[in-house]
């Protein structure tokens, strides 16, 4: 019975690379959106032609960096450590979705 429950069991540093991972994937998704809504806030402003207010582009930037913070929280857990790492991904592959639908 010990036998089956030690092959059970997960590796030692699986939880500690999963967490790392989806941290890399939150930090690198924030750096990307705050890109994108400086670039985003440029190009309105040219398109304008007036000075647009920066305080609506970081507003967005906010609300849409909002949806990492779930994963971060489920970073630390053990049972939802996969459904955290799913809700990392998933800002990109919509990003991927809509990049291939443009072109």
């Amino acid at each position: 019975m010990t036998m089956q429950a030690d092959t059970l069991a997960p590796l030692p540093c699986y939880s500690q690379m999963m967490r790392r991972i989806i941290y890399t994937l939150s930090a690198l998704q924030a750096v990307l959106l705050a890109v994108a809504v400086l670039v985003s806030h440029r190009f309105a402003t040219v398109m304008a032609g007036q000075p647009l207010p920066l305080w609506t582009a970081l507003v967005a930037g906010l609300a849409l960096s909002a949806l990492l913070v779930p994963a971060l929280a489920l970073a630390h857990s053990r049972a939802h450590q996969h459904l955290g790492m799913a809700m990392a991904l998933t800002p990109l592959a919509g990003l991927a979705g809509v990049s291939v639908y443009l072109n």
